[in-house]
């Protein structure tokens, strides 16, 4: 059975923040200058490794998501 993820607005939200922190992280790793003008004193490595960390965080969110979403159409199947 086929899921619409406008029937569920919990998982398209999740699965929206998820890929919004990936693309943080990749802004952050393309242009780590403008995060190091707003916030003072940030180096470049702490900046790489906070754009690391947001992409393996989307990432991981993801994950999350891909398994509400079969634990979902199991829950489904099973009604029917």
């Amino acid at each position: 059975m086929r899921i619409n993820l406008f029937k569920h607005p919990v998982l398209l939200l999740k699965s929206v923040a998820a890929v919004m922190y990936i693309i943080m992280g990749i802004l952050i790793i393309a242009e780590p200058l403008l995060l190091q003008k707003l916030i003072e004193g940030l180096t470049q490595t702490l900046t790489t490794a906070l754009a690391g960390l947001l992409v393996i965080y989307g990432i991981f969110r993801l994950m999350r998501v891909y398994q509400d979403i079969k634990a979902l159409k199991t829950i489904e199947n099973e009604e029917n």
